[in-house]
């Protein structure tokens, strides 16, 4: 029996990992790898992709020098958050290619990280449950 409710509450989304974002080639001289963030309603957003396709449709479609990444849990987001530039405070999830068309959700990241940190840790007990 699966342990999600059956509606979501207003305003909530449910996105399974993985999730993928969008990896510069970082080919410039002094520029090194960076993730692909784009701007929403005045605000900055890392590009957050829930399907590997949509990533690399929305790469090609831009002609973006790079390529997707996977983030398979909610450890790596984390980890790939605090290598964010301090202005980048959103996360737009399956953002359009098209100037002018919306991402499907746009969230704070702060609001992302406290949900997955919910998420990892229901997943520890869960784990630590089943080997009792």
């Amino acid at each position: 029996m699966s342990d999600l409710p059956e509606e979501l509450p207003a305003g909530a989304f449910l996105a399974s990992m993985p999730w993928w974002v969008v990896l510069s080639s970082g080919d410039g001289a002094d520029a090194g790898p960076g993730f692909l963030v784009l701007d929403a309603d005045g605000s900055t957003c890392l590009a957050v992709f829930t399907d590997e396709d949509l990533a690399q449709r929305f790469v090609e479609a831009v002609g973006f020098e790079g390529g997707p990444l996977p983030v398979d849990t909610p450890r790596q987001f984390v980890s790939l958050s605090r290598r964010l530039p301090s202005f980048c405070e959103y996360a737009a999830f399956d953002p359009p290619p098209h100037v002018g068309a919306r991402a499907r959700w746009v969230v704070p990241i702060r609001e992302v990280l406290a949900a997955l940190e919910v998420a990892d840790r229901e997943a520890r007990e869960g784990e630590r449950d089943g080997n009792e």
